[in-house]
Order: C-alpha cells, then sequence, then structure tokens
C-alpha cells in the first residue's frame, strides 16, 4: 500500500501569514510603547503639605517641593523639555510659578538635605537654576515650584507634568510623568 500525502490545508496556508502579520504588530506596539513611557519617575510619588496662612505682601514667595532627590535617575543623565505646573481650578486665584532645578546638599551622614516646602526662595547652596527645556537632571536634583501670588487667595499646587528625554543609559526614551500634589497656601 502506498501513502498518499494529502497537500496542506489552505485554512493553514491562509492562518500563517495573519498570525505572523498580527504577532509582528504586536511586538511593534509593545516596543513603541514601552519606548515612549520610559517612567524615570516613580508612579507612586506625590506630596501633600498644608502651609500656615501667611499675610499677602506683593513679592512675598511660597516654595513647594515637586520631586525630591533620588528621584531622577541615579545613573546618567535626564534632559528637561518642559515642566507645567498646575494650580487647583476651583479657586480662582492668580500666581506666577517659576519652576526651578536645585541640587541636594550632601550630609556626613551619607544622607541629603533637600529644599522642601518653606516661605522663601531657595538658598544659593542649593545651586538652583531655572528648570527650563535642556536642563540637565541627575540623581540628587530636584524640582521645585516658587509661588509668588498676584491677589489675596487659596493656592493649592495639584500636579507637575514633567516631560523629559533620557540620555544613552536610558536609550535616549521620551517619556512625561505626572506627579499628584496638595500642597496648599493661603495668603490674606
Amino acid at each position: 500500500m502506498t501513502d498518499i500525502k494529502q497537500p496542506p490545508s489552505k485554512t493553514r496556508a491562509i492562518w500563517r501569514p495573519v498570525a505572523s502579520t498580527v504577532v509582528g504588530v504586536a511586538v511593534l506596539v509593545g516596543a513603541g510603547w514601552w519606548w515612549t513611557h520610559p517612567d524615570a519617575l516613580p508612579s507612586a510619588y506625590g506630596a501633600s503639605v498644608e502651609a500656615d496662612p501667611r499675610p499677602y505682601r506683593t513679592g512675598v514667595v511660597w516654595t513647594a517641593e515637586l520631586t525630591a532627590p533620588g528621584h531622577f535617575p541615579s545613573e546618567g543623565v535626564l534632559t528637561l523639555r518642559s515642566v507645567d505646573v498646575r494650580l487647583d481650578e476651583r479657586h480662582e486665584t492668580e500666581a506666577t510659578i517659576e519652576v526651578l532645578r536645585c541640587t541636594a546638599i550632601a550630609t556626613d551622614d551619607g544622607g541629603h538635605l533637600s529644599v522642601g516646602f518653606g516661605d522663601e526662595r531657595p538658598s544659593a547652596k542649593y545651586d538652583c537654576i531655572p528648570a527650563v527645556d535642556g536642563t540637565l537632571m541627575g540623581g540628587q536634583d530636584q524640582l521645585v515650584a516658587v509661588l509668588t501670588p498676584e491677589v489675596p487667595g487659596i493656592y493649592v499646587l495639584r500636579s507637575a507634568t514633567i516631560s523629559y528625554r533620557l540620555d544613552r543609559s536610558g536609550l535616549w526614551r521620551r517619556g512625561t510623568d505626572s506627579t499628584r500634589l496638595h500642597a496648599a497656601v493661603t495668603y490674606s
């Protein structure tokens, strides 16, 4: 008796290229998502602080920490593209917000002293510069918002959206991360 070979099924012949295409598209979509979502900031990062009410005077400032030292890559460099700080929309208050890149100060015990929250601009010892497009950030840098109210009122910082590009150690990936905040101060 002779074995009769049957031709390959037409269904099988059609599904192979379709399956290969679907797998290829899935890999490309996954790689594209990975490339555009480097997540340089921890997703759980956020801060909450209520400052004591303070008298309103022209030029009075309040400083709020947007990120802490150690939240940016410890290896390599991150280049800022933009930082957008949002005030709570429920309050009809206006303020000028300046974002700074400050460097934490190393302490004798191996820790670091960050800018934090306060009622004055960060001192010169923190080596602060405006956080604009092209600003480089390393592991001991932090972002700080300096709020200058334009009228008396309640000012609540709600979020900061940070767009950046990683260097060679991060494969030059670009991303955008947001921090959640509840940093409130009242000027009366």
